[in-house]
């Protein structure tokens, strides 16, 4: 799983609409709803129930939610860290 697919999923989670998440990554809307389709092919698992135009997570979306959040945030950081160390 790639840091780009994380925090696209992380847009879809937050927005709960692939659209709008779409919008904000400058993507396209179908481009994005194949990258989730692939997501949760590669993982075996659904991520998302869709409830009229809305999405919700379901229970293993939103624990992907949480893992790839603090995982997306652990690269931050740690890049963030080296780059000081680097730069000193």
């Amino acid at each position: 799983m790639k840091r780009d697919c994380l925090c696209n999923f992380l847009a879809v989670a937050r927005e709960l609409n692939i659209t709008n998440a779409a919008e904000s990554l400058f993507l396209s809307q179908s481009t994005l709803s194949k990258q989730m389709q692939e997501l949760e092919r590669q993982l075996g698992k659904q991520l998302f129930c869709a409830v009229g135009r809305r999405l919700t997570l379901t229970d293993d979306g939103i624990y992907l939610r949480d893992r790839a959040q603090e995982i997306v945030t652990l690269m931050e950081q740690t890049e963030s860290a080296l780059a000081g160390e680097i730069n000193h």
